[in-house]
């Protein structure tokens, strides 16, 4: 059997549902909401990768009518982070909380306890443990999945490529990308 090679473009699957999003189901959600989505970026260093990604989402948040505030930390300890966490789950008009990964290397032993302090209702990125457990016991239909993986779904489905009954392979198997798309 021969195999064909497709090429999966993004940007138009990107531009679909930017506008579907601007037009459609942000307003609906502010509708009910009576207010602005506000999503919470807390930043942790001067990663240029970081830096990069988060002024992406800005640009993503901007196109698309939600408001991005970042909390940007040069340096902090664990417990500055934590009680930042807490009392942006506590602020009513936040609705998304997003830890930005990765931390710095003397912060990395706090990852995960840091990303748990999200409240689930508000992690957007999908990675407390609450929300794999959501992910693994839903057969993947939790209130969150991880974006990349969502990201890859959206562009098989956007191509129309069928993905049940199928043998695919997932090359890795990290909590961000290869396990939650598994699922």
């Amino acid at each position: 059997m021969k195999m064909q090679t497709k090429i999966l473009k993004a940007k138009p699957i990107v531009d679909y549902t930017v506008e579907r999003y601007r037009e459609d189901v942000i307003p609906s959600i502010e509708t009910v909401l009576n207010g602005k989505i506000n999503l919470a970026v807390v930043m942790v260093g001067d990663n240029p990768a970081s830096k990069k990604y988060v002024e992406n989402k800005r640009k993503l948040c901007e196109k698309v009518g939600i408001n991005m505030n970042v909390y940007h930390f040069d340096t902090a300890t664990p417990a500055q982070i934590y009680t930042t966490i807490i009392e942006l789950n506590e602020t009513d008009n936040v609705y998304g909380i997003i830890l930005q990964l990765p931390l710095p290397k003397e912060l990395k032993q706090h990852e995960q306890v840091l990303i748990n302090a999200i409240s689930p209702e508000k992690d957007v990125d999908g990675l407390t443990s609450a929300s794999a457990a959501e992910l693994y016991t839903t057969n993947g239909n939790s209130h969150f999945v991880p974006c990349t993986p969502k990201g890859i779904l959206n562009l098989l489905i956007g191509y129309e490529i069928p993905i049940e009954n199928q043998n695919i392979v997932i090359v890795g198997r990290g909590r961000l990308i290869g396990k939650p798309l598994a699922e």
